[in-house]
This record gives C-alpha cells, structure tokens and sequence, in this order.
C-alpha cells in the first residue's frame, strides 16, 4: 500500500541539551499537507517514548527531534539501532504511517573546544631578534592584565588562558626584561594553570639536532626554569609551522616526562597539512614503550572565527558559531584512515600570525558563545579554557583503544631551507658532535687534572648551536635590505660562535690534558673523543719553532709516515685508547725519513691495499673496486650521472612561489665541470694518496674536489669545495647536487641514521617528505643480492634524495628504483623564512667505507670517527713530575664498542656530581655494561634525561647497566674530592648602561622600552675556593633558593635586582668541585653602590676565513665579564671598520678587500662600562689561486639567451 509520509533520513547534530536528549533533524516526504504528526522513538532495548513530530507540509520539509544522547550509553565506536515510528495521535495507537530504522545509529558526540592562546615564536621573520625580547615583553605583560580582567568579569565562566610556545621566548624576553618580583608573579600565573610556557625550547628543526644537542632539548623548560624560577614542568611540545619530528625525538621527550605534541602546520612548501589535517596518532619511539600523542592541526593563523585570522582579523560570536559547526560536519564525515571517531578538539589559537601580540576579544567570544548555547539549553558543544594537554588527557582516558600509532619518523618538507646556508649548517652540524666533545674533554680535565671548567663558553656554545637550528632563517622577503641581511648575521652568528666556542675550548683543554701526561721529550699528545680504541688520521698545527727541522714520529719503537704540507701535520694514529690518550715521541733525526707507500698510481688510477680507484678525465670518479671483497663494483658506471659529480641546476623559470608548480625540463638548465675545464693532480703521500681536481662551471668558477685514500684506513675521503657567484636576484632560483650512484640490484636498501638510531628509505609518518630526507652521520646502500653495504658518510652536509633528481614532485608514496644518493648541497627554492642566495665558498665532505653485511654496530663507529675526529696538540717541553704518568691511557673505559658516551658535564643546580649519558647505537639489546673513570667514583644513580633522580644510589667505583636498541641512559656519578664552601662573598647593586643597539630596528626598540638607556643589577663576588672548578650563584628570598647562573670565573651578574627591590633579596654561592658540590656560602644582601671600574674576563678568539674573492669572513667567541658586554668592535690593519650592532652578533663579512692581498684582524670586546679587552691579531694571506676564478668567464657562461624571468 502507497505511504502518503516517509521519512527518508535522520541526521545527528551536535546538540546535546541539558536534560540529556540530542537533537535530530528529520527529512520528511509527504503527498498530503496540514497533517499533525507524532512519533514513537525506540533506542536499542531502551523503553519507547513519544515526541510531538509537528504539523508537516507537502513534499519535502525537515523537523527537528529530540532522541535520548548515546553517549553514556554507548562505548566510543559502537553503534545501537534507531527505529522511529510515525502516528497521527498522541498515542501512537492506530495504523503506523511509517517506520524508519537505522541499525547503525551512532554514539551522540559531547564536543568539547579547548581554548587557549598563544604565539608563534618565529626569531628573526618579522623583527630583528634582539627586538624581540622587549617586543615579547610587552606580550606577557598584556596577558597579565586580560588574566585579571577575566577573572574580574562576572559573565567569564572561563578564564583567559595563554601558553608561551618557546620557553626560549620567555628565558630571553621577559626573564631577561623584568625584574625578579615581576618574574615571581608571573610564575605564580603559571603554578594557578592561567598561564603556561611549553615544554619545547622553540620549534626547531631536530632531525639537524646532533645526539647530545637532542638530548638536551628538553632541560630548558623543565630544568633550567623550573630550577631558576620554580616554574613547573610542562608536559606538551608545541611544534607550530613546521611540521616535523624526528623519531629519535620520541624517546627524548618521554624520559623528560614529556608525553603529548601539538602540530599546527603551515601549508606553505608543506603538503603534509593535506593529508594529515585533524589527524590524532601515538607516534613511537625505538623503544616501542615510548610514545607521544601528537595531534595535527589546521594551519596556525586559522582561528575559527574568534578573531586574528591572518590577513582578516575579524571575529564576532556568530563568525564562531558557524566555523565550529563547519568543523564538526568535517570531523564527523570522515571516514576510513582519516576518521575522527572524537568529541574532542584543541584550539590553541595564535593571533594575527607570528611574533604578534595577544587578543583579548577572543575570550569574550568563548563565554558569549556558551552563554548563548546555554540560553538555548544545550549542555554540548562547550568551550573549554584550557591547554591542550588537558585535551589529550581527556581524549586518552576515553578513547585511547581508538588512537593509531604510527612507527615511522616524520622527514621534514621544510629541511630543504637547510641547505640555503651551506656553509653556515654544515659548521652547525659539526657543532652537533665538536660542543659535547669539547664538554666531555672539559670534564675530563676536571676530573683527572682539578682545572676549571667552562661552563660559562660551553653554555653559550650549547645555546647557540641549537638556536641555530630553530626553524627560521631569515627575514619573511628576500629584497637586499638591512633586516634581510642583519637577520642572517645574528643566524649565522649562532653556528660560528658556537663553533668558535668548542674550537677554544678543545684547543685549551688538549693543553691541560697533555700537560698532565708523561712525555720525556717532544711528543705529540692525541686525544680520542669516542667511546672505542681506534686508528686514523690525526692532522696537528704546530706553533713557530716547534719542530726540528728533521724529525721521525716514534709510537711503540716504530717510526710512523707522515706528511708536512704548510702548517699541518698528518699521521696515522694507531690504537688511540677509548676516550683516552695516546703520545707520540717527536725525535730529531739527521736525515728526514723516506716514507715508502703501498699506494700506487698510473694515469688516472689509485690502487691501494683496500680500494682501486679511477678517475674520469672530467674529475668524476669512474670507478672503485673493493680489493678486500672479491673486486666488488661500487659505482654504476651505466648511471645518467656520475659519481662524485658536481650538478648545478639554473632554474631560470621556476616560479619564485613554486610550491605545487611543474619543474617541466624547459624551466631549467643543468650544469657539471666538463672534461676540458678540469685539471686532475694524482701524488702518492706517506699516508697513501691524494687526487686533487680543480674544475669549475656555471656560477660555481672555481671547484676544488680532493680525494684521500690510506694505505693503513680502509675507507676513501673526499672534500668537494664549491665557490658560487652571487646571483643577479634574490629572486632567482638554483640548487646545486652532488650524486653518488651506487651498484645494487633491485631489492636493495637505503638506510640513513637520525640523531639517534636509524631508519630505512619509507619508514615514516604518512604525508611526511619522500623528495628529500635528513640524514645525520651517515645512509647506506646495502645490496642483498651479495650482502654488500656501500656507506656515505656525511662529515657537514645532511639533506639527501634517493634515486633521482625529486625537487617539485612533492609526493606521499615515492620509493627510489635505483640505489643513487643525490647528495642535496645547497638550494634557495623557497620565498621567505630562509636565505635567497649564497655566494662565497662552501666544502662538503664526505667517506666511502665498504664491506660485507649489514652491521649497524660498524656503519656507526665508522661514520662517528670520521664526524668526530682525533684531536691533537703538540709538547715542547718534559713533564717535571713523571710519577702515576703513562704514555698512554683511557680516561673513561666502556666494555661495549655500541655503547657511546654522548656527554660528561657537571650536574645542573638540582644535584650533586657529574653527568655521563650513554647512547646504544647498534640496535642490539646491551647487557652487563661496565664504565670505569680515571678517577675513582664514590657512587653513581641514574636520571632521567634531564637529571631528575630516579633510581637507587649505587656505591661503586664503576657504573654497571644495560641498555635496550638505541635506549639513551643518564647517570649522576659523585666522586671523592671535596671542594672548599666559597667565601667573602659579596653584592653590590649597581646602574649600568644598556648594551649597544644599532641594528636596523633601533627605533622599535626605543619605544618598546620608553627610550630607556640605562638599567640596574647586582654583582656578585667571591675567591677562589680549593678544589672548585666551577661555582654556582643562587637568590634567596624568604627563606627559598633560586638559582642564578653558573661561572667558572669569580662574578656574576644578576639583571633582575634593582635598587627598589634589592633589600627583599641575598646572595649566596656554591663551589662546584669535580664530582661534588660545596656547602652554600652565607648569605649577603646587596649594597647599592656607584660602578668604578668592570673587568671583561678573557679576549675574544678569533677566526678569519676566506670565502670570496673580495670577502673574508670574520668570527669569533662570545666573551663574558663582571657586566654584560656592549658590543664589538672589527678592526683591519689596524683601523676600526664596523661595529657590531649588538652584544649578541659574533660574526662579520669584510667585503672591503681585495685577492692577492694580506691583511691583519683583531677584535675588540666593549662592555656597558666602557672597558675594552683585545683578541690577538690574526693574519690572513688571500692568495690561493682557488678565489681567482669566481667570475670567470666560466662561471659567467650560461646557456640562456635571456634573462631570469619569474
């Protein structure tokens, strides 16, 4: 029989009223009109009930109902059946006029939006970065008013919420602009939940970070500032823009007790966003126990109709309503992977953009909005003010059966920009290993010799080797003008002062080490930094007049080869102790030695006991043949490109925006050396052989490609120099290659190693980047039809593509069909944030080993000892007292050759002792280690990995433990050595003057800060107490302890103690011994008083180094003093040439000289009080004829008949 009524569909919405009914819209088809309708409603087995449908008209119409919320009733995921009954009576008696049922009737939703606020930290993109620090300021001190005013307004149910994204913001902003009792209220917003500052020192790049540098992550939040300001821990990273991190990462975050991670993508260069929008997932770590909750979301300027929505700033209640209901339809209709079976939401909104200042209309909108859901008497969808990690603790609690995991790592689309500062990343990446070298060696020497550790450098080099790293690197345009440029300087000062920083530090400490061992004579001290004995090249400088004029190198009775060439000493090292030491006697001889090598040449052909290599005649290598492995092919000779071979790309016609666009083989011409501009050089050495090619082309005139292969090292070293010209825009585009097709059949694999562990080619986060990856130390192409492994080591270069040439493909399911590493050198594909040229030289180095199997355990060892090279200094003079002194030693000995010490340090503030972390680096499960230092220890406990206590105190003078694939321990060793309490302390508060501002936002800053010039602060003196190779300064008030900062020297400076406020506090010290901390000294509160006279305490080190023709590059060590230092001055043959515009900037460009030409540098560090100190000069002779050729009329030599165009 024909139903005159039908209902055709039922749709859930959102609302959910208060007395426990959701809301349900009906589709209704009826032949008649003016009828009167009820119905009877059946939930499951749930007894029936009748509801007024109303009076429906003819044709098509909906009404809304009211059906009981399944929310309580319902598990998340599971379903129960609907069936709804029509009737023309309130009864529901009589004939039924239709029935509609659904057997999949979904659980009803209770949305819940968590609301807060933040910024986006982004350093350098809007402003220049020192003017950030008033400029966040001035933020947090608005956040502080719209706290109280919410709290002050009746009608704010929820309160004002705001998290401070970088707890590098806060340390460097208003931790460095307020004073102490202004920083004490806003700790105590933070411990009442209104304010937060994320765990996350900054959004930064961590597949660059180095082990160690990634370890470290986590100590700023929930160490350095829980311990300086008792702020709590925060357990949430915000990773905002840029979308990416590294698996190694996982591991990190979770012993710091970090669990969750936020991601709001910025669509630009990142497909990513497309693919992952809304997405929530466990991603684990190598320890599969170790997960973080990460939730992807929309872009980070989107805020949803609340106001601030980059570039329409608009918000009002009903903009919000609509954009939350758009959400939810979006939410509820997906369906399969990217499913969201959630009720939940987080809105950590950011404002206008980054670097922008809060809103506070937001917060009104969120209670204007509820109260208007409420009116209408509805529980749900709410607001909530609060953080997300109360939203991933919500949604874990209630739907943690139903979140995916992911194993994979997450491979940047944004580490591209990496390579737009060649020169400057690779010294950075170096750094990753050099500053904990250097930090361990520091420790050492306290250990073993009592010297004086420094903290203050190595915290310097430490902070500025991973604010390098943080995700922005230049100004948002690429137009030539002072931000642009100020911007990359004060980026670059962070990787050159860092490296400066390790460099000084290495170079004293080998002095202090090698003058504590036994030497009878002239001897050659080389210290080795890893965890395992080896044997490799040591390359020693040695100063005036401190060689014979003919020598041998004597070790074990056996007079070692070796090459002098200039300045520079190489030999082979052999079976250099673990983190120990081994010398080399030095003796006169009258005849210098002849040094016969097994190495042979003959044309363009290297053969040595391991490897025969052969050149192409264009400075390519043709061949290598593994010797040692039945004559194994390593290259591909039938590849369309060349192994060890220069490719640079003019991509005339590729937009300046080019994200998604066509890289069509007409929009760029391809560019490599040929074989008539190319001049091969092949020479036996003692050590073996050198190749030596001096090439050139397209805007790369001058190329210098050395190739190193031993007769006692089985592995072959190349360093490719590459000179580039300027380009005629910014706008222009380039990317340059060096390829390595390997010899595999199909089925091998590519590996490439992370900060910690390793991946294969595609084991990632789905939508992450498969154009380009980011390895750390080293990627292997392993052949498993002969169980052959090729491994690349990469010394200071990083980003790779597998296969092919992959730039503008922008793909989620790339795999590579041929086993080529196109090593990606350098680029400038984007159009903001990073750098638009990059003219001047840049060396990318790399190592070839080879050898059957696939041992993680080898690969790593190899590629470490070719990142972390033996370090050496020369001994004039004998020992005067030779007793307990060998001539050689391990300082720390480790049983297990994949166990790797990544760091020794002194203990933060929290405790006692020294720090040692270990790292497993071949994925092998490690039991029964055993660790023993030079000095014996009184008791060891381990920490997590930011030194919280978490076992139980050992009495041993030897660490034993195990350790799972990849797992990273931490240990709090304490020794036997008291150390003397520090006395006649003292503190003085005092005015000064503010450190020199003369960058290009001067003005800006002037008004952030009322014009101020001058401000106040307390110095803190002490003596020298026996046995203190450090001290550390602490802030009592009311009867608690707050650390300062820490110092090898004998003051400090406090910037948060005014003369207004100074009575409320005092001042004591602690001295920090090797392995023990003193008792506190006493109390003191400052005197004000009037300044005299300061004291910078050590000179600038400095470094010169040509990069262009008509450049050399300048830089040097931050230095520190009794007040803070003002600025820099740069002199050139003796008259003054720049200054730096802050105290910050470390590095300088002299593009005022000329080839051919010698010049003489020094600077000159200038404190706030006016006192100068001096760095030794340094000389540089610009003559190698390499700068000759930049703008040759080779580099000159295009194959366009026109001009760029865009």
């Amino acid at each position: 029989m024909h139903q005159f009524v039908q209902i055709t569909d039922a749709q859930q919405t959102p609302y959910i009223t208060e007395n426990g009914y959701q809301k349900v819209i009906i589709s209704l088809k009826s032949v008649r009109r003016g009828m009167d309708l009820w119905g009877r409603i059946t939930l499951e087995k749930e007894k029936p009930y009748t509801v007024y449908i109303g009076r429906i008209a003819l044709g098509y119409s909906k009404k809304t109902i009211s059906v009981p919320d399944t929310n309580k009733l319902l598990r998340p995921g599971e379903t129960c059946s609907l069936k709804i009954e029509l009737y023309k009576n309130q009864y529901c008696s009589g004939k039924c006029l239709c029935v509609y049922e659904n057997k999949s009737w979904k659980r009803s939703r209770h949305w819940e939006f968590y609301w807060s606020q933040t910024m986006h930290t982004d350093l350098g993109y809007t402003d220049y970065p020192e003017t950030l620090r008033p400029l966040y300021t001035s933020y947090v001190d608005s956040v502080k008013k719209y706290i109280a005013d919410s709290y002050n307004r009746i009608e704010d149910k929820e309160k004002y919420k705001y998290a401070i994204e970088s707890s590098w913001g806060f340390r460097e902003g208003y931790a460095k602009e307020k004073r102490a009792d202004e920083i004490e209220d806003f700790a105590d917003f933070v411990k009442k939940g209104d304010l937060a500052v994320a765990a996350g020192r900054f959004n930064n790049a961590t597949e660059n970070c180095g082990t160690e540098e990634l370890a470290r992550s986590p100590y700023l939040t929930n160490r350095y500032l829980k311990d300086r300001y008792d702020l709590p821990e925060d357990h949430t990273i915000r990773m905002f823009d840029n979308p990416a991190i590294t698996k190694s990462y996982v591991d990190i975050l979770n012993s710091a007790g970090i669990k969750y991670a936020i991601h709001s993508m910025n669509p630009d260069r990142s497909p990513y966003h497309k693919v992952r929008q809304y997405d929530l997932f466990y991603m684990t770590g190598f320890n599969r126990d170790n997960k973080i909750l990460v939730f992807n979301g929309k872009t980070y300027g989107d805020n949803y109709g609340f106001g601030g929505t980059y570039p329409n700033g608009k918000g009002s209640t009903e903009l919000a309503e609509r954009e939350i209901l758009k959400l939810i339809r979006t939410l509820e209709q997906r369906t399969g992977r990217r499913a969201y079976p959630y009720d939940k939401f987080p809105m950590p909104l950011i404002p206008f953009g980054d670097n922008k200042p809060p809103l506070e209309k937001q917060i009104r909108i969120v209670n204007d909005l509820n109260e208007k859901w409420h009116s209408q008497g509805y529980a749900y969808p709410k607001i909530i003010s609060a953080f997300p990690e109360k939203f991933f603790e919500d949604i874990e609690r209630e739907y943690s059966h139903l979140i995916p995991i992911e194993t994979g790592t997450e491979e940047n689309w944004w580490n591209d920009g990496w390579g737009t500062t060649a020169y400057e990343s690779g010294i950075n990446k170096k750094n990753g290993t050099l500053v904990p070298v250097a930090e361990t060696m520091a420790s050492v020497a306290s250990l073993c010799c009592g010297a004086s550790y420094p903290t203050d450098d190595l915290c310097d080099a430490s902070d500025r080797a991973s604010v390098y790293n943080e995700h922005t690197w230049g100004y948002f345009a690429y137009k030539k003008c002072d931000a642009y440029y100020q911007q990359n300087e004060w980026k670059r000062s962070n990787a050159l002062g860092a490296h400066a920083l390790a460099r000084k530090t290495i170079h004293n400490t080998l002095k202090i080490l090698a003058k504590n061992a036994a030497q009878n004579g002239s001897s050659i001290y080389v210290y080795n930094p890893l965890s395992w004995n080896r044997t490799d090249v040591v390359t020693v400088r040695p100063e005036d007049d401190i060689l014979p004029e003919k020598f041998e190198i004597i070790s074990d009775g056996e007079s070692l080869p070796y090459e002098l060439s200039g300045n520079e000493l190489s030999f082979i090292a052999k079976n250099v102790p673990a983190l120990g030491y081994k010398l080399y006697s030095v003796v006169p001889v009258d005849k210098t030695p002849d040094f016969i090598s097994e190495t042979k040449i003959y044309g363009n052909c290297v053969e040595t006991p391991f490897y025969k290599l052969l050149m192409c005649d264009d400075g390519t290598v043709a061949s290598i043949i593994d010797k040692r492995n039945g004559n194994r092919e390593v290259v591909d000779g039938s590849a369309d490109v060349k192994w060890n071979q220069y490719q640079y790309y003019d991509d005339f016609a590729i937009p300046f925006q080019n994200m998604g666009s066509k890289f069509s083989s007409w929009k760029w011409n391809l560019y490599q050396p040929l074989k008539e501009n190319t001049k091969i050089r092949l020479k036996t050495t003692a050590l073996g052989a050198e190749i030596v090619v001096d090439t050139g082309t397209f805007r790369s005139g001058s190329i210098r490609q050395t190739i190193k292969l031993y007769d006692d090292i089985e592995r072959i070293d190349i360093e490719n120099k590459v000179l580039k010209s300027a380009l005629p825009q910014l706008v222009c585009k380039e990317e340059a290659f060096y390829t390595f097709p390997f010899n595999a059949e199909k089925g091998y694999e590519i590996r490439y190693d992370l900060p910690i562990g390793n991946v294969a080619e595609g084991e990632q986060i789905y939508g992450t980047s498969r154009d380009w990856y980011t390895a750390n130390k080293w990627v292997n192409v392993y052949d498993k039809s002969d169980d052959y492994s090729m491994t690349l080591s990469l010394v200071n270069t990083s980003l790779l593509q597998f296969g092919e040439r992959r730039t503008g493909k922008w793909s989620f399911d790339y795999k590579s069909e041929k086993p080529y590493i196109f090593s990606y050198i350098m680029n400038n594909m984007w159009q903001t944030n990073f750098q638009g040229d990059q003219p001047g030289a840049a060396d990318f180095s790399y190592s070839l080993f080879t050898g059957k199997g696939k041992s993680v355990s080898w690969i790593n060892r190899v590629s470490w000892e070719r990142c972390a090279p033996l370090q050496a200094v020369f001994i004039k003079k004998a020992a005067a007292n030779m007793d307990g002194r060998v001539s050689e030693k391990s300082y720390i000995s480790i049983n297990r050759p994949n166990v790797l010490l990544s760091t020794m340090k002194p203990a933060e503030s929290n405790g006692d002792g020294m720090i040692v972390r270990f790292n497993e680096t071949a994925g092998e499960e490690t039991q029964n280690i055993k660790v023993r230092f030079c000095e014996d220890i009184e008791s060891y406990i381990e920490t997590d990995i930011i030194e919280n206590d978490i076992g139980k105190e050992t009495e041993n003078n030897e660490i034993t433990f195990s350790l799972k694939p990849y797992e990273i321990k931490t240990f709090r060793i304490k020794t036997k050595k008291d150390v003397s309490k520090a006395e006649d302390v003292g503190a003085v508060c005092i005015d000064i003057r503010l450190p020199r501002c003369g960058h290009y936002q001067k003005d800006r800053v002037k008004e952030l800060t009322d014009n101020r010039t001058e401000r106040q602060g307390v110095i803190v003196s002490w003596k020298h107490a026996k046995n203190a190779v450090l001290y550390e300064v602490y802030r009592v008030k009311d009867g608690r302890m707050f650390f300062v900062g820490s110092t090898k020297h004998n003051a400090l400076f406090d910037c948060q103690v005014t003369k207004e406020i100074c009575e409320s506090y005092k001042y004591c010290v602690r001295s920090v011994g090797a392995g023990r901390k003193s008792e506190f000294s006493e109390s003191v509160t400052p005197q004000k008083a009037t300044l005299h006279d300061s004291e910078i305490f050590e000179k600038p080190v400095l470094y010169a180094v040509p990069r262009e023709k008509n450049r050399i590059d300048l830089f040097w060590t931050p230095v520190h003093g009794s007040v803070p230092v003002s600025h820099y001055e740069i002199y050139r043959d003796g008259n003054l040439i720049a200054k730096t515009p802050d105290d910050y900037v470390t590095s300088f460009r002299d593009n005022g000289v000329h080839f051919d030409n010698r010049y003489i540098y020094h600077i000159v560090a200038v404190d706030v009080h006016g006192s100068r100190l001096k760095s030794d000069d340094v000389s540089v002779d610009h003559t190698d004829k390499y700068f000759e050729n930049q703008d040759s009329a080779l580099a000159r030599k295009s194959k366009r008949r026109f001009l760029n165009f865009i």
